[in-house]
């Protein structure tokens, strides 16, 4: 078919119509006004000081139910996600120590670190002796209480003293023996749970040895919280100063580090640049293409005022609607510069293909209808964003929504007033017409409509066919954008420290305090009988836990030891006291013991453990009160077998194991079910309002090519083997509210399908380069909207000509 040059019809637009737009004269100063309110608010958003979000568990939905478990499991990673670890590693172990105090020296002079330990002071031996030893009747170990309950316990303490007299390695001190003859108290420390790994104190440093390294723990806590991105770079900065500063002063020096805060800053850098790359790549490419059709910097300047704008007020109104905005929305709202251009370029389009006697309100005339049902369908589709239960999600919603909005409401007040002289090449046509034209002009070739029809709903059949092999990724681990180089150091450490699994762990809980600690109580019985049973050759438990119960002990135990104690005192006082008088104690030793049991303290307070500096390195397992209980945590080591840790504790009230990943994996699932209900929900909303405005075979033949190139899109990564997740189905709202622009568009064009065409193509084009360049994302979420949004924009700008209407 022979094509010629599109007979221009603005001027037959002009004749034909009123020479009037409503409004005309109100909307330039309204939407100016509205203008300068956006930047008094930005300006007021700044001043205040942005409030931007990096967590990845806030993207993730509420529990509807179990609320304090989710309570509980944010107040534990908001306490532990502070905590930074390093390893200072030296060949001799002279110069490790000294990296390692130098190291800690560094960040002590830093207001960024709220507190720096690399050292077992001699302060906080002593801190232990004061504060348990006035209980060492009541705390006792299990196995000098099963001494006492033996009938011969008097006995049996004797020898057991008599034997650490005489043993090559005694756990006392002269003044110890003094003070505690039969030598409870370092029974109690004896039976402390040994921390886990290879690490031991070594002149006062936990230490670790391991191929000819000596590695030095440094425990760091921030002072602030480690997703506050405005501080992020400050504090990877003195991070990375402080070990390269190490690192060259004392030579041989490897530092490895491990922490939350190593991710989160690593991951928001990341982000950020991305963000930077993204939008700049989408500009470049809608630079290139308006100098290509428009040849003008004017026009190039006056389509670019509308992504500014949109842009502007998204990020305004977000601001003012969320206390909090994500850095994946604000990612995902650089690729919105290839969606706010679109209303742009239907303006300019016809301005370019316009004659001497354009008249720019009639010109927005001409295009208005096309472009208003543009904005309302993409904002339909938007819409279903906020319908699912992401924050995130919803707030891309309410960020893209606004922003369509305010770059439609700058294209309609101002553009007919910025855009009011006839273009300057009138009589040529835009280079980046020819492939639409050889575009339309293969597609006018092709069979009658009602055969195409037929066959795009064989063809989705087929597709629907396919999608029955589909495979589902609901891993919450799909998230994750870990740097290599972090996580191989994490796990070095984690191989070397013995770290505990902070995904997994059993969540205690009680009406009362001694509720909840006597709950505690019978789930560490239960795991240490679980993990004696899972003894590795070498003889150590392959399973270790920590557990507040050795530390933190309740009233009823604590009363039930002191009695026993009493009883075994006072029904053997002769044989105490002679037995000590025979080991060579002082005459009155015995009846000082017993005088001290007698009149030995009641039990100790929660409040008096966790104000004092014994509790400093376990308070991360108490939770304290939360709603109407109190709850505190037990944390595991990988290697459990998660179903029996659970079984275990199916027949004990209060106590539950909880794993995170399978959890929150659930919940995706759920409501990845859900988000496809609300793509069904959104796609009859848009047929709803496409009946509305137009006859029943016109809306369907509107509303399918959007849907069959989501069903090609879902098709293809299925073939491909490539599974679908949350976000695949999330960006086929965005297909349906972007693809049916363009076949509206083509619906409205009224005998211009060049013109339409060539605007369509500018705005699939700028499209595909932004969700095309989210593609590239390091985050696995915005890479699986970009591919989705690449495949299945690509496939609406094929398929919308068949919406023409002749």
């Amino acid at each position: 078919m022979t094509q010629h040059t599109p007979p221009n019809h603005s001027a037959k637009l002009i004749k034909n119509s009123s020479n009037n737009f409503p409004l005309q004269n109100i909307l330039p100063v309204f939407w100016l006004s509205i203008v300068v309110v956006l930047l008094v608010a930005t300006a007021f958003i700044f001043n205040r000081g942005l409030q931007i979000e990096t967590n990845l568990l806030s993207l993730l939905p509420s529990f509807k139910e179990e609320v304090l478990l989710q309570k509980s499991a944010e107040r534990f990673s908001s306490q532990v996600s502070r905590r930074l670890f390093f390893l200072v590693g030296n060949k001799s172990e002279k110069d490790s120590r000294s990296a390692a105090l130098k190291l800690a020296e560094l960040f002590e002079n830093s207001a960024h670190f709220s507190s720096v330990q690399v050292e077992v002071k001699s302060q906080q031996l002593k801190a232990w002796y004061d504060f348990y030893f006035p209980y060492r009747y009541q705390i006792m170990s299990a196995e000098m209480r099963n001494l006492l309950n033996q009938q011969d316990a008097a006995e049996q303490l004797l020898l057991g003293l008599q034997k650490q007299l005489y043993s090559p390695l005694p756990l006392y001190s002269a003044q110890l023996l003094i003070d505690d003859p039969l030598l409870f108290f370092p029974a109690f420390l004896a039976s402390l749970p040994k921390p886990p790994g290879k690490l031991e104190v070594i002149d006062g440093m936990l230490t670790v040895r391991e191929n000819g390294m000596n590695y030095i723990l440094v425990n760091v806590s921030l002072s602030d919280d480690p997703f506050k991105i405005s501080l992020q770079p400050q504090i990877s900065g003195q991070i990375t100063q402080a070990l390269a500063a190490v690192e060259s002063e004392i030579s041989g020096t490897s530092i490895l580090s491990s922490g939350v805060f190593r991710f989160v800053a690593a991951a928001s850098a990341e982000a950020q640049r991305e963000v930077s790359s993204i939008g700049l790549g989408s500009l470049i490419g809608i630079f290139i293409l308006m100098l290509l059709t428009f040849r003008s910097p004017r026009q190039i300047l006056v389509a670019v005022l509308p992504i500014v704008i949109g842009i502007l007020a998204a990020f305004t109104v977000s601001s003012f609607v969320f206390p909090k905005l994500h850095l994946l929305t604000l990612v995902f709202g650089a690729s919105l510069i290839g969606v706010s251009i679109d209303y742009a370029f239907h303006y300019l389009v016809k301005h370019r293909m316009s004659t001497a006697d354009w008249n720019g309100w009639l010109g927005l005339k001409a295009v208005f209808s096309a472009v208003t049902m543009g904005l309302i369908t993409s904002i339909l589709g938007y819409a279903g964003f906020y319908l699912t239960p992401f924050p995130a999600l919803q707030q891309i919603a309410v960020f893209s929504s606004v922003g369509l909005l305010a770059a439609y409401g700058t294209v309609v007040c101002w553009f007919p007033v910025l855009m009011k002289h006839p273009p300057e090449a009138v009589a040529s046509k835009p280079l980046t017409m020819l492939p639409v034209s050889w575009f339309l002009s293969f597609f006018n070739k092709l069979p009658r409509q009602s055969f195409m029809t037929v066959g795009m709903l064989l063809v989705g059949m087929g597709c629907v066919f396919s999608l029955l092999s589909v495979q589902y990724n609901d891993d919450i681990r799909a998230l994750e954008n870990l740097s290599p180089e972090l996580k191989s150091e994490e796990e070095k450490i984690r191989s070397l420290t013995g770290g505990l699994d902070i995904s997994r762990f059993i969540v205690v809980r009680g009406g009362t305090v001694e509720e909840l600690l006597q709950r505690q109580e019978k789930a560490t019985l239960l795991l240490k009988n679980y993990a004696e049973s899972n003894i590795l050759p070498s003889g150590d438990s392959q399973i270790y836990f920590q557990s507040l119960a050795p530390f933190l002990v309740s009233r009823k135990t604590q009363a039930e030891n002191l009695g026993l104690s009493k009883n075994v005192f006072i029904d053997g006082t002769q044989k105490i006291t002679q037995g000590l008088a025979e080991l060579g104690f002082e005459a009155d030793s015995g009846k000082r013991l017993i005088a001290e049991v007698s009149q030995a303290q009641q039990s100790f307070t929660v409040k008096q453990w966790l104000e004092s500096p014994v509790s400093e390195a376990l308070r991360h397992l108490w939770l304290g009160q939360i709603d109407s209980e109190y709850v505190s945590l037990i944390m595991l080591s990988n290697g459990h077998d998660p179903e029996e840790i659970s079984s275990m504790f199916q027949q004990l009230s209060g106590v539950e194991y909880i794993n995170q990943l399978e959890r929150f994996s659930a919940l995706f699932k759920l409501y990845r079910e859900e988000t496809t209900r609300f793509v069904a929900l959104a796609y009859g909303i848009v047929f709803m309002f496409l009946l509305w405005k137009y006859r029943f075979r016109k809306a369907v033949i509107i509303l399918l090519p959007p849907a069959l190139a989501t069903l090609l899109t879902f098709s293809i990564m299925t073939i491909s083997g490539q599974s679908l997740n949350i976000f695949n189905i999330v960006a086929a709202l965005l297909i349906l509210g972007i693809g049916v622009d363009y076949t509206i568009f083509f619906a409205e064009s009224n005998n211009e399908a060049e013109a339409t065409g060539l605007a369509i193509m500018l705005s699939a084009f700028t499209t595909l380069l932004s969700f095309g360049l989210l593609f590239l994302s390091q985050t696995p979420a915005l890479a699986s909207i970009g591919l989705t949004i690449t495949l299945g924009i690509s496939f609406s700008l094929l398929l919308s000509p068949l919406a023409r209407t002749n």
